[in-house]
């Protein structure tokens, strides 16, 4: 989970970007019910090989050293300015600086609830 964390929000800054990338056209309320209806994202949809660890993403290692780079990842999201982040999510379109950090604390919450978290 962690390096699946930080795989995904260094895409948003720019700093990874996974092979087969693509920005559909996405309408706007599909965005706006994912990021701001409080109801829990569903479980099982599949991610994009990219940032799959079992396939082209990043391999956990270091349980310490995954840990730390998803914390830096997501410190750095939330204090990137807009021309640092992607201008658009391959799923929701284009986002600003304020929908990045919605997005960031949706997919954390999504994948710590895994846990029980």
């Amino acid at each position: 989970m962690f390096c699946h964390l930080a795989d995904a929000t260094d895409w948003a800054q720019g700093i990874r970007v996974p092979p087969g990338i693509e920005y559909p056209a996405t309408v706007q309320w599909v965005k706006w019910i994912a990021l701001y209806l409080p109801f829990p994202w569903p479980k099982g949809y599949p991610t994009k090989p990219g940032f799959d660890p079992k396939l082209e993403g990043t391999k956990p290692g270091d349980l310490e050293r995954d840990r730390r780079r998803c914390i830096d990842s997501l410190v750095g999201l939330s204090s990137a300015t807009e021309d640092r982040l992607a201008p658009a999510h391959m799923g929701f379109g284009p986002m600003t600086r304020t929908d990045w950090g919605r997005w960031a604390y949706r997919h954390a919450d999504h994948h710590l609830r895994q846990f029980g978290g």
